[in-house]
């Protein structure tokens, strides 16, 4: 969900800066195996009556959800032709002033889009190569994963990263190195709203709390606190997810939610609850009272960035039975989120309008 909405948001933001783009539509084998309706989960692999129970489960859902992202695509996002591997993209040999490669944890040393070099604009032989809010989804890195990312960036002429360990990181490496918001930070709140209004599932849950799991082995976790905030204010309890594992009769599931949906339900939310980066964002966004729920002492890195970045460390707990409602001042932050947002657009400003070429 997150990575269709960022590209929208910096495709669209770019284009209001009066710029041709076009977004180079990668999809290697790694992509294609994570939504393969053959794909089991761990617990099912040696398995093969476990294999069938869960593909007959999954199948259907996967379909949807793959009809729903490539719809989105087709509407919204202005693509080149599919490439499948580095060696495609280095035959096509892309013609553009400025390549840009990012967001989200395009480099992360342990998944495999951090050990793709096309993550890294490999393929780009001439014109300006640029970092917008890219991602380790790590504190550190190893000797060997360090010495792999000095190779890959020593030709970009601007470099920034979504989180302050990122930044650290690339400095580490001895690079210049900004820190920017997430794409979905560039598109006003009112551009958001316009891009959401055909969805109207929210008009069916009244006043309600909407939570937002994202990879959580055990939603219960996140689903005890959540229920509890809706009782006290008394609210419904509105689930987006994929599966409906801790779904309770009294609440309401939202399935195959499709990028708009995800806008609006978090739009017309009273509170949100989630362990989800892009959950925050959009909470922020559009000034919500939430709170981020998880498991471990502290968040990872990018929401532990996010929210220090704008003084909301607090909203965080690992705590279930901690509830945190207290309302979020959102006329105190506007001054920070206007300074990093400015921040952000004069880096891309200056990254487009620069006559350097490496």
């Amino acid at each position: 969900m997150g990575a269709a909405l960022q590209t929208y948001a910096l495709q669209t933001y770019l284009i209001s800066l009066k710029q041709e783009v076009k977004v180079i539509d990668y999809n290697p084998p790694y992509f294609s195996r994570n939504v393969s309706y053959r794909t089991v989960g761990s617990f099912a692999n040696k398995n093969w009556m476990l294999q069938c129970l869960y593909m007959l489960y999954k199948v259907p859902q996967r379909f949807v959800d793959h009809r729903i992202f490539k719809g989105f695509l087709r509407k919204y996002i202005q693509t080149t032709k599919e490439y499948h591997s580095v060696r495609e993209l280095e035959e096509a040999q892309l013609k553009a002033d400025l390549f840009i490669c990012g967001s989200d944890q395009i480099w992360c040393p342990t998944k495999p889009t951090g050990k793709d070099v096309a993550m890294y604009l490999s393929f780009v032989k001439k014109g300006k190569k640029v970092a917008y809010a890219a991602s380790f989804g790590e504190e550190v890195l190893s000797r060997e994963q360090m010495e792999f990312l000095q190779n890959q960036i020593h030709d970009f002429l601007f470099l920034s990263v979504r989180e302050t360990t990122g930044v650290e990181i690339v400095k580490k490496a001895g690079f210049e190195c900004v820190q920017v918001m997430d794409p979905v930070f560039l598109i006003s709140q009112d551009k958001w709203i316009v891009f959401s209004s055909k969805s109207v599932k929210y008009k069916k849950f009244g006043s309600y709390l909407l939570v937002y799991p994202m990879s959580l082995a055990d939603p219960a976790f996140l689903f005890h606190a959540a229920r509890e905030i809706a009782r006290e204010k008394n609210l419904n309890v509105v689930i987006i997810g994929k599966s409906k594992r801790g779904v309770k009769k009294t609440d309401y599931y939202v399935n195959n939610a499709s990028p708009q949906d995800f806008v609006s339900l978090i739009q017309h939310s009273s509170f949100v609850v989630t362990n989800s980066f892009h959950g925050t964002c959009f909470s922020i966004l559009f000034r919500k009272e939430f709170v981020v729920y998880g498991k471990e002492a502290k968040p990872n890195t990018r929401i532990d960035s996010l929210l220090k970045l704008i003084g909301l460390s607090e909203r965080y707990t690992k705590d279930k039975n901690l509830i945190i409602d207290s309302p979020i001042d959102y006329n105190l932050l506007r001054p920070v989120l206007t300074k990093y947002l400015l921040a952000s657009q004069q880096y891309l400003a200056k990254a487009i309008h620069s006559d350097e070429n490496v």
